[in-house]
């Protein structure tokens, strides 16, 4: 197996709580900076653990290419529905809060990737999910490995070029595990520059009326350096 595939399952392991051994002291010792992938990881298990406990069976999610489901990180949307405040309710009201919860998540996300042009959302069970978080978090880590074997990862990351078909656009980005909807890499197109650390990435554009449109591609980063973006 080669090392950086075999590094990327034993430290995704020990982050989703899979192995016995702490992640600090081992990620230290390989020297790579984790710490956006550490806080990602902690924040989908805070988010699955909730929605579990409340019985939301079925989760929203990105589907790219090949039917693969993507978290989306719905943390500060439960956060501003008060729904980690929920365990304080009874039986009656814990079921309304769920129904809320499960239709603010399904509105969420039809409103966040509707686009034509972008990949289509689907409820999964948080089971599948977590399976695919799993995968999609060795993938990421294994780029990022690979970089490091290349000597790279000493320097702030990576400049990285996106390109669109327009100009005028906010562009986001989230590592292909996790799709975080609100994370700006830079505005206005075109081109943006900016700095990321290695790993595998997805990107989106958003009109300046709030429609945003979600690329189909993922892009490892190194070897790529640049991406190509359209909006309709």
């Amino acid at each position: 197996m080669d090392d950086s595939l075999g590094l990327a399952n034993e430290v995704a392991a020990e982050l989703l709580g899979f192995a016995a051994r702490g992640p600090s002291a081992f990620l230290r010792k390989r020297d790579v900076f984790l710490a956006d992938v550490e806080l990602s990881v902690e924040r989908f298990r805070s988010m699955l653990y909730q929605l579990r406990e409340a019985g939301v069976g079925e989760i929203p999610c990105l589907i790219r290419s090949g039917g693969d489901p993507v978290a989306i990180d719905w943390s500060t949307q439960l956060e501003m529905a008060g729904f980690y405040e929920s365990n304080r309710l009874s039986t009656h009201d814990l079921g309304l809060r769920r129904g809320h919860i499960a239709d603010l998540l399904n509105h969420l996300a039809s409103r966040w990737f509707s686009s034509p042009s972008t990949p289509a959302t689907q409820l999964v069970s948080s089971g599948e999910l977590l399976r695919s978080f799993s995968r999609r978090l060795v993938d990421f880590l294994q780029a990022r490995f690979d970089a490091r074997r290349s000597d790279i990862s000493g320097d702030p990351g990576m400049r990285f070029t996106v390109h669109a078909n327009r100009n005028g656009l906010r562009v986001f980005y989230s590592p292909a595990y996790f799709v975080c909807p609100h994370t700006v890499f830079g505005s206005p197109t075109s081109p943006v520059v900016q700095w990321l650390q290695p790993g595998r990435y997805i990107f989106a554009l958003e009109e300046p009326g709030g429609l945003t449109y979600w690329d189909h591609g993922e892009y490892d980063v190194p070897p790529r350096h640049t991406a190509t973006l359209s909006a309709p």
